[in-house]
Order: structure tokens, then C-alpha cells, then sequence
């Protein structure tokens, strides 16, 4: 289960006083105070919110790290047409090198596409 960020003490209705370490002693206290039915209630609900922040959060990462590979990848696109543009305007290529040139890097665009 869940942890709980900010430790303190806690009371019910009743008076008892407990610090949660965990969403576990929550249900503990409710299930001492309200019964099973209740707490296997709340357990419930507390185990599909953990499990679905869980999955959101392990998308989500994959998300992270497609845009990053994305990134990477224009990131070295533009590198290379930065040092084509270099050699074209100090006239250091032919017409034909810099068509070779121009299809190897859409070569590589497509292969990752």
C-alpha cells in the first residue's frame, strides 16, 4: 500500500490516537473501528487507486522515454545537417556529394520513422 508522506498522530471519533506509517494502518484502525466489511471496503478502493497511479505513472515513463529518444535523435539529425551546411557554404562539396550526403541523412530519418 500506500505510504503517507506527512507523519503525525491521528484520532477517531472515539478517541483513539494512532500515527499511520502506511495505508495499512489506516485500514487497521478502521477495521478495529467500523468492522470488516468497511475496511476490506477501503482496502479495496486504496489498492485500485495505488495500482492505477502505478500504471499511469508506468506510461508514463515509457512516454518519457520515447520523447526522449525522439529528442535524441532530432538532436543528431540537426547536428549533421549543421555540418553539411558548414562544408556546403565553405564550397568544400559537389553538387553530387552533398545529394549523397542529403539522402544518407534522409535515410536515416526514414529508417526511424
Amino acid at each position: 500500500m500506500s505510504d503517507f508522506r506527512d507523519f503525525h498522530v491521528m484520532s477517531t471519533k472515539s478517541g483513539r490516537t494512532f500515527t499511520p506509517l502506511t495505508s495499512d494502518d489506516v485500514v487497521e484502525v478502521i477495521r478495529d473501528e467500523m468492522g470488516d466489511e468497511v475496511a476490506n471496503e477501503v482496502d479495496g478502493w486504496l489498492y485500485e487507486n495505488t495500482r492505477e497511479e502505478l500504471e499511469f505513472n508506468s506510461d508514463f515513463l515509457v512516454m518519457e522515454q520515447e520523447v526522449e529518444s525522439w529528442h535524441t535523435f532530432v538532436d543528431d539529425l540537426s547536428e549533421e545537417i549543421e555540418q553539411l551546411r558548414e562544408k556546403i557554404e565553405d564550397n568544400k562539396l559537389t553538387k553530387a556529394k552533398i545529394s549523397v550526403e542529403l539522402y544518407k541523412i534522409y535515410e536515416k530519418m526514414r529508417k526511424e520513422l
